[in-house]
């Protein structure tokens, strides 16, 4: 939790000082849950921030008839986009896809019919294991 905690700091970080600044939902936030108690612990103004934070989850929230818009960003994905559509809808998954979970956002994706898109990773940035962005890379994009 402290980890996705994190991520959400930076990720609010970056989109605030961001000359085109998205839109960050959060979903299947519950209240009195761990994840608010390492939000309060980690970014204790998170409430404050300009942020939509949705108790229901993500799937739940947008039912199969209704995830046209929605594009599963994943580095697991035959496709690769390089640049967003407007009017749709880029999820950001909140696990930590490394190594013990690899290919699950791709996997969850595909078993909810949500299109998938990896970003061109490996066009722009050189890493030597797999072309996986964390918050971090982030840092200084701006």
């Amino acid at each position: 939790m402290t980890s996705i905690a994190k991520q959400i700091e930076r990720s609010y970080s970056a989109t605030r000082a961001s000359a085109k600044a998205s839109r960050l939902v959060a979903y299947g936030i519950q209240p009195a849950s761990r994840m608010v108690d390492a939000l309060d612990t980690h970014s204790v103004h998170w409430r404050q921030w300009q942020m939509d934070v949705v108790e229901t989850p993500l799937l739940e929230h947008f039912p199969e008839g209704q995830r046209d818009a929605l594009v599963y960003l994943s580095a697991d994905s035959d496709t690769t986009i390089t640049q967003l559509e407007p009017g749709k809808i880029y999820i950001v998954g909140a696990i930590v896809d490394r190594n013990r979970h690899k290919g699950l956002c791709q996997r969850i994706a595909t078993e909810h019919g949500i299109p998938t898109a990896k970003l061109p990773i490996g066009e722009h940035l050189h890493m030597l294991s797999r072309k996986v962005l964390t918050t971090n890379h982030g840092d200084g994009w701006r």
